[in-house]
């Protein structure tokens, strides 16, 4: 809009920058809302939290993906800094499953695990071997019918040792 019109570019840059300013303000107030919430809603099921965190939901400024940890395992649910309730789901720790100290020890693995931010596991037997399905649950929303990124597979031998690591299989 400014190089089409020369003579109010400037101005055009002042209602820009404002409008930022705003927004950002007003998002900043909105995750201080969203996040007193879940505090509230972790309170209301009884769960102690260790760490709470909301996340901006796409195109919402008001919609935020909340996390709430405990010693045993994460919850999840969808705030809102307008209110409401807030129904926050378990998920598991990784540290719950046996097998993962073994996976723990792949380079891979402990690359994923450190870039994860809320990493779950799922460990499940196919085709003879034990399987550990790593996700983080700040991509578990789907995108078009598919999870857009964030999934680790790791196959391990009979003997417990790690065989193979997917990304994203």
């Amino acid at each position: 809009l400014g190089l089409a019109w020369r003579e109010g570019a400037a101005r055009v840059g002042h209602l820009a920058l404002g409008w930022l300013a705003v927004y950002l303000v007003a998002l900043a107030v909105s995750h201080a809302a969203a996040m007193g919430h879940l505090r509230e809603a972790a309170a209301a099921q009884g769960i102690r939290p260790l760490r709470v965190s909301a996340l901006p939901r796409p195109l919402n400024p008001f919609g935020w993906a909340g996390f709430v940890e405990d010693e045993t395992r994460y919850w999840q649910g969808r705030a809102s800094a307008l209110g409401g309730p807030i129904a926050l789901e378990p998920a598991p720790k990784p540290s719950a499953v046996a097998a993962a100290a073994a996976a723990a020890q792949s380079p891979d693995v402990q690359i994923y695990l450190w870039f994860a931010r809320f990493p779950t596991l799922i460990e499940h037997v196919e085709n003879g071997r034990r399987v550990l399905d790593y996700t983080d649950l700040r991509f578990s929303h789907s995108l078009l019918g598919r999870r857009p990124f964030g999934r680790l597979r790791v196959i391990l031998s009979p003997e417990g040792a790690v065989e193979r690591v997917l990304f994203d299989p």
